[in-house]
């Protein structure tokens, strides 16, 4: 299934209604640069633009999608947060992003790597694409929760503090990995908006070396693994460390093939 196929199918299954008075005629098509650069939104620090509803009330898939009014160069002027609002939303949206700047692109994405949303567009009945449990995963994330902290008790605050990066510099760290890098893709820009936002700064913390660790998340140009499991969500892990409040270590990994470096020896 394409992208217009998939946009097709969720625009048959899912009604759309606009919160603000001034977007008239919401879809699945929009991008949040639009609001971005219009002023009547230039104050808005956060705000709900619509709710989207499946059109079989008995599947009751319920989620707002909000304009969140920031910026960060080369990655996004305004972005979309997506937020469910009943069970079955929470079930569709979990273990993937919920941030994006590009809402077609976004259902596309949520379309190819939330097997129920994939499961529902296909069969049109959300009771009938519900098979999986979370209890084995529940299990899995607080293994490596735990496997985390042991690891890191082993070493003197001495040393961690010279391995582990200021936390108030996300942002800098993060500018200088889309400077100095080639243009990252598509599903690394997702992530690095998504540990952008409030939720998340809390429970981030870059290192510099990725030999004191065994589990960690290792962020380059092409994609994001968590190291020791690399067919784990990395989004689930993120909504467990916020749910049971705890920090998660990143790694950047620089190639210097991009920016201010391109045609240049790096010393």
């Amino acid at each position: 299934m394409d992208k217009n196929e998939c946009l097709k199918l969720m625009n048959q299954y899912f009604h759309i209604e606009s919160l603000i008075v001034k977007l008239k005629n919401p879809d699945f098509k929009l991008k949040s640069h639009i609001f971005y650069y219009n002023n009547i939104f230039k104050e808005v620090d956060k705000i709900a633009i619509m709710q989207v509803r499946s059109k079989n009330l008995e599947d009751d898939i319920l989620f707002n999608i909000y304009y969140v009014s920031d910026e960060f160069e080369s990655l996004f002027h305004g972005y979309f947060s997506i937020e469910p609002l009943s069970k079955s939303a929470q079930k569709i949206f979990r273990n993937i992003s919920k941030v994006c700047t590009d809402l077609g692109t976004y259902f596309y994405y949520a379309y190819q790597n939330s097997d129920l949303l994939k499961k529902y567009l296909i069969a049109g009945n959300f009771q009938n694409s519900l098979e999986e449990s979370d209890d084995d995963l529940k299990k899995q994330l607080d293994e490596i929760k735990k496997e985390m902290y042991i690891e890191i008790s082993q070493y003197e605050t001495k040393k961690l503090e010279q391995i582990l990066l200021r936390r108030d510099f996300l942002r800098k760290y993060i500018k200088n990995f889309i400077k100095f890098n080639e243009k990252p893709s598509e599903e690394v820009k997702m992530f690095l908006m998504s540990i952008l936002t409030r939720k998340m700064k809390n429970h981030i913390c870059f290192m510099n070396n990725e030999k004191i660790l065994n589990t960690f998340i290792h962020i380059d140009t092409k994609s994001i693994t968590l190291n020791k499991y690399k067919n784990l969500s990395i989004y689930g892990l993120m909504d467990h460390a916020v749910e049971e409040n705890y920090i998660l270590f990143l790694k950047l990994e620089f190639d210097f093939e991009g920016g201010d470096n391109i045609g240049k020896i790096i010393g």
